[in-house]
């Protein structure tokens, strides 16, 4: 094969990898837009959660005023039995999650607006937006 037929095969390949790409992104992004939150494999209504867990308001590192609910007291009202003794990861829609310790959930809250879990104690690297899924591990 000569270059010349080469090289619109492998550009119609790219494009056709990054449109079925966008296509599995957003449709996997649109999970994350209802109203509800799994935390330690349950469903929750996020208005449930926000009933009953207390509000707070942090100033990171990372800078910003944010408010929004304890995520210890979200852990606590999913069910989890002594939290200190796991770690919880944490996923956004788009797949995006971190791992984070008992001490760093104890820093941070969830800011219902964005779906955005953010700490206090940690850099914005750790934060998650989007949020459809808390993991006790």
């Amino acid at each position: 094969m000569k270059v010349e037929r080469v090289v619109p095969v492998i550009a119609i390949t790219l494009l056709l990898v990054g449109t079925f790409s966008t296509i599995y992104v957003q449709s996997y992004g649109e999970k994350g837009s209802s109203d509800y939150l799994k935390i330690n494999g349950k469903e929750f209504q996020i208005n449930e959660i926000v009933k009953a867990c207390s509000e707070k308001e942090i100033k990171p590192e990372a800078g910003g005023i944010y408010k929004g609910v304890l995520l210890s007291d979200m852990i606590n009202f999913s069910g989890v039995e002594n939290p200190s003794g796991y770690k919880y990861k944490i996923i956004g829609s788009d797949g995006y999650s971190k791992t984070v310790g008992w001490n760093s959930v104890q820093n941070g809250i969830f800011v219902l607006e964005k779906r955005e879990v953010v700490f206090s104690d940690l850099p914005k690297q750790f934060w998650v937006k989007d949020v459809i899924e808390i993991k006790v591990i």
